[in-house]
């Protein structure tokens, strides 16, 4: 009967030590994403960013106050992560398992002359490596002028930018925990603000 004891002892003995092996690697890399996400948020603090772990209502905070059209690209409801907000922009990751997605909006300031921006809804989207122009009016709205189209058709990252209103939101791919989110969210602000001063003086009313 010993020598049936043994045997079953020794391999019990191993397994315990590779379990241990795998729950000691499986929790330093847990450990190390825990810690590089708290880098990045220390460092976007640092910034003067305002950062939320949990986003509830990812419409309702990339908009605010304001109702979405009928184009708006985020599900009613949609929660997001890593809700980033600074000055005139806010940014939010929605997950979904067919791809992560980053999302920007900017909100037109009031001119000095009291005029408020007021922006016909469409969507450009990218169809085929081209930007393609969607809209509820029927029409390519007149604030979509040719500095405007030059302006998002150098621009390779977004999958599309949203036009409504006082906002424009451009759509990334994206995975949450990618460690130069930082320095993503940074170029992409620039460049909608390139697109945001190609707008003529008659998308603010």
């Amino acid at each position: 009967m010993g020598a049936y004891v043994m045997p079953g002892i020794t391999i019990l003995f191993f397994a315990l030590i590779v379990g241990g092996i795998a729950y000691v690697i499986s929790g330093s890399r847990h450990q190390g994403a825990w810690d590089d996400e708290a880098k990045v948020t220390a460092t976007m603090k640092k910034n003067g960013w305002k950062v939320r772990p949990q986003v509830d209502d990812a419409t309702a905070f990339l908009l605010g106050s304001d109702t979405p059209g009928e184009m708006w690209p985020v599900e009613s409801g949609e929660n997001g992560v890593q809700g980033i907000s600074h000055g005139s922009w806010k940014a939010v990751t929605i997950q979904s398992p067919s791809g992560d997605q980053l999302y920007i909006s900017y909100a037109l300031a009031q001119r000095s002359d009291g005029t408020v921006a007021d922006l016909a809804e469409a969507i450009v989207e990218r169809q085929n490596g081209l930007f393609e122009v969607q809209t509820s009016i029927g029409r390519a709205p007149e604030y979509l002028t040719e500095s405007v189209r030059s302006a998002i058709n150098e621009w390779e990252s977004p999958d599309s930018v949203y036009f409504n209103g006082e906002h424009l939101v451009a759509v990334f791919p994206t995975t949450h925990g990618q460690a130069d989110i930082l320095e993503r969210v940074v170029a992409y602000v620039n460049k909608l603000e390139a697109v945001i001063q190609a707008l003529p003086r008659s998308a603010w009313q």
